[in-house]
């Protein structure tokens, strides 16, 4: 299931609940944004960093989107 963090709907209460949710099926969550809207929007990295905080917790396992096609 593939989320995207951006400054109009980023929301880490709902964020957290679509990964939970992704957790109880077995499903994988991904998270996508640009870079820029780091610099534009500081904010965003704390919810990004809160929101791995929380997968890793969880038992996630960080992967590149190569690790994921099985591009290796």
């Amino acid at each position: 299931v593939s989320y995207e963090l951006n400054s109009k709907k980023a929301a880490y209460e709902r964020l957290r609940d679509a990964l939970e949710y992704c957790v109880k099926l077995s499903a994988p969550f991904v998270l996508a944004t640009h870079y820029w809207q780091f610099q534009r929007y500081p904010s965003m990295m704390a919810e990004l960093y809160k929101l791995v905080d929380h997968a890793l917790k969880l038992g996630a396992k960080p992967a590149t989107v190569s690790e994921c096609m099985g591009v290796l």
